[in-house]
């Protein structure tokens, strides 16, 4: 269960922080170094790993 709200805060700050590159630089294809499929496959290694 506390795997799953740090996911979900995680994702939420990821989001924030993609749409707050974009506004400050729209044009400049800058993004992050990692997807929201790569947030949940490495919340889901540590679910199974526990």
């Amino acid at each position: 269960v506390v795997w799953r709200e740090m996911q979900g805060e995680f994702i939420a700050q990821y989001i924030y922080i993609e749409e707050l590159i974009q506004r400050c630089y729209p044009d400049s294809n800058v993004t992050l170094e990692f997807t929201i499929q790569d947030i949940l496959e490495f919340f889901s290694e540590i679910a199974r790993s526990h």
